[in-house]
């Protein structure tokens, strides 16, 4: 819905608000297949009223929805308070946890005001205790869209690295639900025996 685009032009600048025709379209199909409905607001690059307008579209969207999943890729470029005062209010909320480590913002080099999670190897105090608090609404998740960067064996393994080592460092019950729990739950997907 809102993407404000990459500095090497392979991808353009998006925006369309929730009663765009697209989103409408999207929706009804995630609500088709029972699949969560993956919300794409950079919160990070909006402000003033336009980030609270984006915000009232996702808020009237959840509100709409109360029995279907909405899940904001990248974290929605949100910062712990923001999150959790969502997760409080809206049970359909949920995050997924791409882009938002330190091997992806270090790389990014300010190209977008990524979130990052993590303090070191583990997760920064905040979101340790927000994923701790409300383990069932969090997703791992990487965002590995262009071949030469996101799979090259140094970025990718360094950010499984990363998470291996921050979810070693919560419950088990926690890093079970974030791994893949979530996932298999909200997308339906059967678990591994």
């Amino acid at each position: 819905m809102w993407h404000s685009g990459c500095r090497n032009d392979k991808c353009p600048s998006v925006e369309v608000r929730s009663g765009d025709k697209r989103v409408r379209a999207a929706l009804k199909g995630a609500m088709a297949k029972g699949w969560p409905f993956v919300v794409h607001i950079e919160f990070g690059n909006l402000e003033g009223s336009s980030r609270d307008n984006f915000m009232g579209d996702l808020k009237g969207m959840l509100d709409a929805n109360p029995e279907h999943p909405f899940a904001l890729i990248h974290m929605g470029q949100l910062e712990p308070g923001d999150v959790r005062k969502l997760i409080k209010a809206h049970k359909n909320s949920h995050f997924l946890a791409a882009h938002s480590n330190t091997v992806a913002v270090t790389a990014a080099e300010g190209a977008k005001p990524w979130v990052d999670m993590f303090e070191g190897e583990k997760l920064a105090p905040a979101w340790r205790k927000l994923v701790i608090e409300y383990p069932g609404r969090f997703v791992f998740a990487l965002d590995n869209v262009w071949s030469e960067k996101h799979w090259g064996e140094d970025y990718y393994m360094a950010q499984i690295e990363l998470w291996r080592s921050a979810l070693s460092d919560l419950p088990a019950k926690v890093t079970s639900a974030i791994a893949h729990g979530n996932a298999e739950r909200l997308w339906k997907i059967p678990p591994k025996p």
